[in-house]
């Protein structure tokens, strides 16, 4: 089995533990503390990390330099996507606003952690 695909089958195990987790969210609070497009929001954020995740692990085969300018790229774009996504979420819905941006925002830092603990893993130096 090689590397990556371990990586990509330890991402798909945190996918299963959001999914879980959110889940478990949504049936032990109440209206206010949820919303309605959580699991929008955590398929979305779980997808494009997922797709970004795949596309670093192919670049990271190759030159470092190449690989941190890919990276900060697809960080920086994606950050970008999603608070456009929140921004006019909470212009159009303000009643629901921070409840839709704090899912948003525990999904991007839950999947951000993973794809960095998980690119780390893969790419540190051979002893």
């Amino acid at each position: 089995m090689t590397a990556a695909t371990k990586s990509l089958i330890t991402y798909l195990i945190f996918v299963v533990a959001g999914a879980v987790g959110l889940y478990g969210w949504n049936a032990t609070h109440t209206v206010p503390q949820t919303h309605e497009l959580s699991w929008v929001i955590f398929g979305a954020v779980a997808g494009i990390t997922g797709l970004i995740h795949l596309w670093l692990l192919k670049a990271g085969s190759g030159d470092v330099k190449v690989f941190i300018r890919i990276f900060m790229t697809a960080t920086s774009i994606k950050l970008l996507i999603y608070l456009m996504a929140i921004v006019l979420y909470a212009l159009t819905n303000t009643e629901k606003a921070f409840v839709f941006t704090f899912h948003f925002l525990v999904f991007y830092f839950f999947f951000t952690a993973v794809e960095v603990i998980l690119l780390y893993s893969h790419l540190k130096p051979k002893k």
